[in-house]
């Protein structure tokens, strides 16, 4: 427990003194940070939700070939990057070096021009780095990916959006509903030509060849005691705090360039709400991606209003409310022991 509460320490303690940190230093700073959190997640050893059952999976796709693997059933980036990393030698481990890699350049990718920083890992911390990267190998390179791409649909650039989306998807197939985000521009007018719609069809039938439908479905049929996640309305009421704070300060976020982001994901997120209690696996998988919200919103916290000490209050109150998460989910989650104690390799 003390090791997760550390990391959130550090974080903490530069997101109170932010502005107070010179440029050269805080750039040093976040290098040194980021470095860190490559080697906690690369390196950890039985840690995360899912240790056992990613160690059955790299044992499994080992002994598939190119020819004989079933790319329609199973997970296409998994398996190529297990052949690497069992020819390197490094088996289940290189999977995690890789999740460990690809998600601190994510999240500098994202993170780099933001003038709150460390407000932004200190939201990360306790679901995204936490539960997320370090619990589930899948989904969280997945979202490392769909970090990158939203980030370019940030700048207009819908052919990395969609690159990268590709690559996300290749890794956790329930990524490929936000195919959608392609055909909306962050601003002007919403229009589809003919390469747009080409992406369209192509998406409708990858989701044909890769049994997606016939996946949401067996989720939807099998939700109950045996496809069920405890953690799931929690963290989607989490989602809802900014979601709130989107609609309670509308005009502000309205001339932001993440406005029509932000409005998407507190649709989808109220949407959820109706089915959480009863396919809480599968909306419990979506949370997770909508949570980018917490960031887009809370982010920009310090700004809100014309009154700094009443921004002051709500940046101070987002940090504390994150290390609230992290000590409830440290003390009460059902599944916490699988991440306690913390333990490395090296």
């Amino acid at each position: 427990m003390i090791f997760y509460l550390t990391l959130y320490f550090f974080p903490f303690i530069l997101a109170l003194c932010n502005e107070k940190i010179s440029q050269n230093l805080n750039n040093k700073l976040i290098f040194l940070f980021l470095i860190t959190l490559f080697y906690l997640i690369g390196f950890r050893f039985e840690v995360g939700g899912d240790w056992q059952g990613y160690l059955y999976i790299s044992q499994e796709y080992a002994e598939y070939t190119f020819s004989n693997f079933n790319y329609r059933e199973n997970n296409i980036g998994i398996f190529i990057l297990n052949k690497i990393f069992v020819f390197l030698r490094l088996d289940h481990f290189g999977l995690n070096f890789f999740s460990a890699l690809i998600f601190t350049f994510s999240v500098y990718f994202f993170l780099k021009k933001e003038k709150n920083f460390w407000l932004g890992i200190c939201i990360l911390i306790p679901i995204l780095i936490i539960v997320l990267i370090i619990g589930y190998i899948k989904q969280g390179i997945a979202f490392s990916f769909f970090l990158i791409a939203l980030d370019y649909w940030k700048k207009n650039n819908r052919n990395k959006f969609l690159l990268f989306l590709a690559f996300g998807i290749i890794f956790h197939k329930s990524l490929i509903v936000f195919t959608f985000l392609y055909f909306i521009p962050p601003t002007g007018r919403i229009q589809i030509n003919f390469t747009q719609f080409a992406v369209l069809i192509i998406a409708f039938i990858l989701s044909i060849y890769l049994n997606i439908f016939n996946k949401f479905i067996y989720y939807i049929n099998q939700s109950g005691d045996s496809f069920y996640s405890s953690g799931a309305q929690i963290r989607l009421f989490i989602n809802l705090l900014p979601v709130a704070a989107f609609f309670i300060f509308f005009r502000f976020f309205y001339r932001l360039i993440e406005f029509r982001m932000n409005l998407i994901f507190s649709i989808l997120s109220i949407g959820l709400i109706f089915f959480v209690r009863d396919y809480s696996t599968i909306v419990d998988r979506y949370v997770m991606y909508l949570s980018i919200i917490q960031l887009t919103v809370f982010l920009r916290i310090s700004e809100i209003t014309n009154d700094i000490r009443l921004n002051t209050l709500f940046y101070i109150s987002v940090l504390i409310l994150y290390f609230a998460i992290l000590l409830f989910w440290l003390l009460f989650a059902d599944n916490r022991y699988s991440w306690l104690p913390y333990k490395v390799i090296l």
